[in-house]
């Protein structure tokens, strides 16, 4: 069996989780508030900052946004003004940034990640994969993370 892990792909150009944060976490006031966010996702999901993953990452914008979403649509503030403080809904602003902030990362992922081409991936993993197949007729390929420049070099190399 072929077994990867996270960083299999670093050779190809495919950055680490570590230098996609570092890139979205710049000095800006959106990096900042990204940086933040990081953070706070390690304390939600109970990890190390370090071991937060860009798929971590991603859930945790997404919740996020659900929880800006309630908070719009709650009456919360005006059935317990004394407890929320009369002006305590979650302001439009905080939405407006966590969009920027999904936005960047986007952008950040796409301008990175979207750019590895077959051929690249080909020169990588054929001669890898041909020793492995000259050991038996049908290689099993075992990832802890989804590698999508497999499913690239198979679309474009469909032999």
């Amino acid at each position: 069996m072929f077994v990867l892990g996270a960083g299999a792909s670093v050779p190809l150009g495919m950055p680490t989780t570590k230098s996609l944060l570092s890139k979205l976490e710049n000095r800006s006031r959106l990096g900042r508030l990204a940086a933040e966010i990081h953070k706070s996702a390690a304390y939600r999901f109970r990890i190390g900052v370090d071991d937060v993953n860009i798929e971590d990452f991603f859930e945790y914008l997404y919740e996020l946004e659900l929880m800006i979403w309630f908070a719009q649509r709650s009456n919360l503030p005006t059935l317990l003004p004394g407890f929320t403080g009369a002006q305590a809904p979650v302001t439009d602003a905080a939405r407006k940034d966590l969009s920027a902030i999904q936005l960047n990362a986007d952008r950040l992922l796409h301008r990175t990640c979207g750019d590895c081409s077959g051929a690249k991936v080909d020169a990588l993993w054929r001669p890898i994969l041909e020793y492995v197949s000259g050991q038996q007729p049908v290689v099993p390929i075992f990832t802890l993370n989804y590698d999508w420049t497999f499913e690239k070099l198979a679309i474009e190399n469909a032999q």
